[in-house]
């Protein structure tokens, strides 16, 4: 259960203990946005997600939805420190290319979740990023490496970029002529 500590007109505070760590969330209002805090900690570990939005309302929604989500264990809290100090290299390999739409596959320190990224140019160049979910803790720098490697940095176009995150992925193996199969069944 969570515990609110503090609501105030520019500061929302609450807090979770459990067995192993305590947990906080912090909302700041700043001039034009709200700073949103998801703290982790105990005697051994400290470990902070952050997220922004434009407005009280919002913050109070994603505070909602940081609540009722499950929360990290100290082992994956671990493992994202050691992702958070490692040097990201980025295996970026393209897989499909058309006039103005382009695939590419990346990998991260040689991990074998499969990435995608996929890259259009039309009045702005368009950056959908599908990722899983145990790199969102590296989040800015991977964006920075990305736009360096594609080299979106120089472009004269706006940029707008998306990030989907998955945290688990299913793979199927269908036998030739499945369908004809399933259809005669």
């Amino acid at each position: 259960m969570w515990k609110k500590i503090l609501e105030a007109k520019e500061l929302l505070s609450y807090e979770k203990a459990t067995s192993e760590l305590n947990v906080r969330i912090e909302a700041r209002k700043e001039v034009n946005r709200w700073l949103i805090y998801l703290k982790y900690y105990n005697k051994n570990l400290n470990f902070t997600e952050e997220y922004t939005c434009k407005s009280e309302d919002e913050a109070r929604e994603i505070i909602k939805c940081l609540q009722d989500s499950k929360l990290k264990t100290i082992k994956e809290l671990s493992q994202l420190k050691l992702l958070q100090g490692k040097n990201l290299n980025v295996n970026l390999k393209r897989d499909f290319r058309d006039y103005n739409l382009e695939k590419w596959n990346f990998t991260i320190n040689n991990d074998n979740h499969n990435n995608h990224l996929i890259f259009r140019e039309t009045d702005f160049n368009e950056v959908e990023i599908i990722m899983n979910e145990k790199y969102r803790a590296v989040e800015e720098r991977l964006i920075n490496k990305i736009s360096t490697m594609l080299g979106l940095g120089s472009s004269t176009l706006r940029t707008k970029i998306t990030i989907y995150y998955f945290n688990n992925e299913s793979k199927y193996y269908l036998e030739e002529n499945y369908l004809e199969n399933v259809e005669k069944n």
